[in-house]
């Protein structure tokens, strides 16, 4: 394609300003610069202008044929009429007349969406409209095509129009010599001299000059069918060569490159200037967010430890009880009180066990009044400090969702003291020592029972049997009788000791249970209600995050955007001027 390299170039440099107003946009700054960039867009779209001049039958229909890759009579594109036709892009053929001898052409061509062309009537066939072409078309075209036929190169009105050309667009003409597959080598090669030195007579300058054979370049482009070389041998391959370090090397083309480059250039850096103090902002909001959160688990921590004292002393308090309980147990549970009990001595251990109910129930409710007081104090006094830190520090205003009001709190209230009141109850049920008590004192009367019954009969044998047998024997079965009866003693001494360390075992396990249902209990409900601060912290941690994601974004955007412009510049810097 002509100009490959620098519509490749520009091409790219629009895809980083299509790249940069995306930037832009995502930045939201208060100076949108998105019309500044789709200016610099649509000045790079201004096409290339080519002007073909030449007489008639000189082969400028077929060289326009080959030049646009189409058959451009057979489409209907090529006019008929002796005008100025100007041939643009459009999405369909249409013809708009614009004077009495110009008219402009649509046609749905690749190749107009980069290159305008102007074709000529033939100079020796309209005069008039030779002043407009030298007026309007040559002064702003960034190329004029004279195209001559190899047949006869020589045609008087051709080299008449150009002498009209005025002596500075001069650098901008080139010369075709069409047809020249009509001619030999050395002909050609003649009347390539020939041409040189007529320039030089006239103008004082050559001229570049291609010998072509526009058939053969649209067989090639058409067809292709030995392409390459068909279109060797068209000379084609030279002239668009020649074109495209014109397009590449145009002064005012890279200038407007580089002007575009240099003001996106421009407008990069202002965002980089603002997304800096953005996301210096972000960081900023985003470390007084950690302040926060961390000062809020401090706070959180803080109302757990003063409640784990409550804890502390009402594990304390039940356990000095749990122990006056087992000494109390451990008096009245006795081989001497099994003796007394068979005698019908009743035994009750409830007075025992009611002191330890009381310490659980009825002084816990009150601590546990003074626990619901510590939550609410505590966590009032945080909801205040975390107001002032979210206006002061993060310009949030929260005000209904950190006003906890009294009914609020008459909720909360109840809700703390019912889960307290059911750990209080699953432990006051281990702490049923009388029922285990009053077990073991049956077993224990039991045995007593025997040491009667042994003591008795032993002293009834020991009397018959001194009496008729003897007294060795009475002493003999007295001392087993009273053996038994300190056996079955030790025994009940056991019994009555192995109850009471059960019961004090189970006492133990009981307050290990309660401390820590109590300390879960506080856990779960300190965080419960401190959960409360992260609900209202959400929405704030969410916008950041998302800042953030779109800030990294932004930023490696950016990146990409600073060595796109770089290498453009580098590439822009680097371009030869073409030779005049």
């Amino acid at each position: 394609m002509i100009g490959q390299d620098y519509f490749d170039l520009r091409s790219r440099l629009g895809s980083a300003l299509f790249a940069l107003r995306g930037v832009a946009a995502d930045c939201a700054t208060g100076d949108d610069p998105a019309a500044t960039i789709d200016s610099l867009v649509n000045g790079l779209k201004d096409p290339f202008m080519f002007v073909v001049v030449g007489e008639v039958n000189v082969g400028k229909s077929t060289f326009l044929n080959a030049l646009f890759g189409a058959d451009l009579s057979k489409t209907g594109v090529m006019p008929t009429t002796e005008k100025i036709h100007f041939f643009k892009h459009g999405p369909e053929l249409r013809r708009v007349p614009v004077t009495r001898t110009l008219e402009e052409v649509e046609v749905p061509l690749d190749f107009l969406r980069d290159f305008n062309v102007v074709d000529t009537p033939g100079t020796n066939s309209i005069e008039n409209e030779h002043q407009e072409i030298t007026e309007r078309f040559v002064p702003t075209a960034d190329l004029v095509i004279f195209v001559f036929s190899a047949m006869n190169p020589w045609g008087a009105s051709a080299w008449q129009f150009l002498e009209k050309v005025h002596k500075q667009w001069l650098r901008n003409v080139i010369f075709v010599l069409q047809q020249s597959d009509l001619r030999e080598p050395e002909e050609i090669q003649s009347i390539l001299a020939y041409m040189n030195r007529l320039c030089l007579q006239r103008f004082g300058r050559e001229f570049p000059t291609f010998p072509v054979s526009a058939k053969r370049a649209y067989l090639a482009r058409s067809s292709g069918l030995d392409r390459d070389r068909l279109l060797e041998e068209s000379g084609f391959n030279n002239l668009e060569k020649h074109i495209s370090g014109i397009i590449g090397g145009s002064g005012a083309r890279l200038g407007k490159l580089a002007g575009s480059l240099r003001t996106a250039h421009q407008i990069l850096a202002s965002l980089q200037d603002n997304f800096a103090s953005r996301t210096a902002r972000r960081v900023k909001r985003s470390g007084i967010l950690r302040e926060i959160d961390s000062g809020l688990a401090v706070q959180a921590q803080g109302t757990f430890d003063r409640l784990s004292r409550v804890t502390e002393t009402a594990a304390t308090a039940l356990e000095k009880s749990a122990q006056d309980a087992i000494a109390a147990a451990a008096g009245r549970l006795t081989v001497r009180d099994a003796l007394r009990s068979v005698l019908g001595e009743k035994r009750s251990f409830v007075e025992i066990e009611k002191p330890l109910q009381d310490e659980l129930n009825v002084a816990g409710r009150e601590r546990w009044e003074q626990a619901a007081a510590i939550f609410e104090r505590d966590f009032g006094a945080a909801a205040d400090q975390l107001r002032v830190r979210l206006a002061d520090g993060l310009n949030v205003q929260a005000g209904g969702e950190l006003g906890f009001d009294a009914a609020f709190w008459e909720t909360q209230r109840k809700h703390f003291l019912e889960r307290i009141a059911g750990i209080r109850e699953r432990v006051s049920a281990r702490l049923e020592i009388s029922r285990h008590l009053a077990v073991a004192l049956r077993a224990s009367r039991r045995l007593a029972l025997w040491q009667v019954i042994s003591a008795a009969v032993g002293g009834v044998a020991g009397i018959v049997l001194g009496l008729n047998v003897g007294w060795i024997a009475a002493v003999a079965v007295v001392l087993a009788a009273a053996l038994a009866f300190f056996v079955i003693g030790f025994m009940n001494s056991k019994l009555l000791s192995r109850a009471v360390a059960d019961c004090g075992s189970q006492l133990a396990a009981a307050q290990r249970e309660m401390k820590d249902l109590l300390d879960q209990g506080l856990r779960d409900e300190t965080e419960s209600l401190y959960e409360r601060f992260n609900r209202v912290l959400a929405p704030v941690r969410e916008k950041l995050a998302a800042q953030e994601r779109r800030h990294v974004m932004l930023h490696w955007q950016m990146e990409n955007l600073v060595r796109t412009f770089e290498g453009l510049g580098a590439e822009l810097g680097s371009v030869a001027t073409p030779p005049a």
